[in-house]
């Protein structure tokens, strides 16, 4: 499998992921989304992935946690999402 397939496939995992857990944390859900991100918050790609969608959606405090957090766990994680990651961060006012 090529590099880029992988990647995608990657991102297209992750973004359901955190689209299922947006869905379930819908008013009314009573906050059940928890369970299903609890565990989650550590994992470099996740942190990343979450990160950037975050931004996509306009949400730069969380934007900022995450990808400052994917960027702590390690700052040379990807050759290719590393550096958009300290772009996007230094975009929404993050140090790196």
């Amino acid at each position: 499998m090529r590099r880029t397939a992988v990647v995608s496939a990657t991102t297209v995992v992750c973004t359901a992921v955190l689209l299922v857990v947006a869905a379930v944390s819908l008013p009314g859900r009573g906050g059940s989304a928890k369970p299903a991100n609890w565990g989650l918050s550590a994992s470099l790609g996740l942190r990343y992935h979450r990160g950037m969608i975050e931004n996509s959606l306009g949400q730069s405090a969380a934007a900022r946690v995450d990808l400052s957090a994917a960027l702590d766990l390690n700052p040379n994680f990807s050759f290719v999402q590393a550096p958009l990651a300290r772009r996007a961060l230094v975009a929404l006012g993050g140090q790196r």
